[in-house]
């Protein structure tokens, strides 16, 4: 504290504490409000006291009040050192992030991750990792596609939807394990302890610059001229896709049995049915909205009623967008097996496609049949 200060303002003495009139009828003549004084009497004062009380045992001073200066400096003071402190606790409760060379799993958790993983894994992903019908697990390919995201969304990948024919087979320690071993073929070194979910939060992959990839040849994409019209592409995509998607309002894929194979006489549709069930049909039923749902401005495509979509009108292509955006937002929850998600999600898919259907779809009728679609 500067000297002129510690020279005139003594500390606060009792009679100003002990009674609440005295003290607002002070603080009213200083300018302060109701809320001010508070923190003055609560917070400030102690702190100023603190801070001149060796000045008193070297010092005469007279008891006075203290003039607004003095209430400005001390509470200044007392809001910096608040402010530091709650810095400091924010800071001590951040996790630190370790290295993936720092050794965040043990041998002996690898060799356990080794044993599984040649029973489960090695038939898709190689027995060196290097990828045959599944992606490769070590790599430069592998490290760019984890660059910079936590470990643990690896294992949460792992155990809900590994193995590809039978997932959530896994438990989490087997899952835990399996991770360790994809970090000892990776070259990542050993440590004393095991990874565990107290340290997961603290770890994550190394980031991997990336180069965007060369730009194909030519200077744009051929598209053939459409084959069906728009109600009949709608039907042969979109609206089997969005029902998978709607009727996890209903139905938790992660609980739908798993059917027998179709008997004689062969049915393939039954069959077909039965090979991607589960979450793998939701995580299709995602892509087939997200990647085809621009074919919907395809140049020359028609409505059923003969007239041409609006493709290059402004909100057509706003009501597309959004069914892209919705799209990829259901391919992203269903990869994290989310399914209490789904609800909200489907609200969103049933408003993208409401907002379009009202404005071209139903015009001149009732839903489904209007009379003037496409204008």
């Amino acid at each position: 504290m500067p000297e002129n200060y510690r020279r005139l303002l003594p500390p606060v003495g009792p009679s100003l504490l002990a009674s609440r009139a005295p003290v607002s009828r002070r603080a009213e003549s200083q300018g302060l409000t109701a809320d001010a004084e508070h923190v003055l009497l609560h917070g400030v004062l102690p702190a100023y006291n603190a801070l001149v009380a060796d000045e008193q045992e070297n010092q005469m001073v007279r008891p006075t009040l203290l003039g607004r200066p003095a209430i400005r400096y001390a509470l200044a003071v007392t809001v910096c050192v608040y402010a530091s402190a709650a810095v400091f606790s924010l800071a001590a409760q951040v996790p630190q992030l370790r290295s993936m060379t720092d050794g965040v799993y043990s041998a002996a958790q690898a060799a356990r991750g080794q044993q599984v993983y040649q029973v489960q894994c090695g038939e898709c992903h190689g027995m060196a990792m290097e990828g045959t019908t599944g992606p490769p697990l070590v790599g430069d390919s592998f490290l760019s596609n984890w660059s910079g995201r936590p470990l643990a969304n690896l294992i949460d990948k792992i155990e809900k939807t590994m193995p590809f024919n039978q997932p959530v087979s896994l438990s989490r320690q087997q899952s835990a394990d399996l991770a360790a071993y994809i970090l000892q073929a990776g070259k990542f070194p050993a440590g004393q302890a095991e990874l565990t979910e107290a340290t997961l939060a603290q770890v994550a992959f190394p980031t991997v610059r990336t180069f965007p990839a060369p730009a194909a040849s030519g200077a744009a994409t051929f598209l053939p001229p459409p084959e069906g019209n728009l109600a009949e592409l709608m039907r042969a995509i979109a609206f089997p896709a969005a029902n998978t998607i709607f009727n996890l309002q209903i139905r938790d894929p992660a609980a739908q049995p798993k059917k027998s194979p179709a008997s004689s006489p062969f049915d393939y549709v039954e069959w077909g049915s039965s090979v991607y069930p589960g979450w793998l049909a939701v995580d299709q039923a995602a892509i087939a909205i997200t990647e085809t749902a621009p074919l919907f401005l395809a140049p020359g495509r028609r409505c059923q009623n003969g007239r041409p979509v609006p493709v290059d009108r402004a909100d057509w292509k706003q009501y597309v967008a959004a069914l892209v955006e919705v799209g990829k937002l259901a391919h992203q929850t269903s990869r994290a097996r989310n399914y209490e998600a789904f609800v909200d999600i489907s609200e969103k898919l049933n408003d993208a496609c409401a907002n379009c259907h009202k404005v071209y779809r139903d015009k001149g009728g009732t839903e489904g049949s209007g009379a003037i679609r496409c204008q």
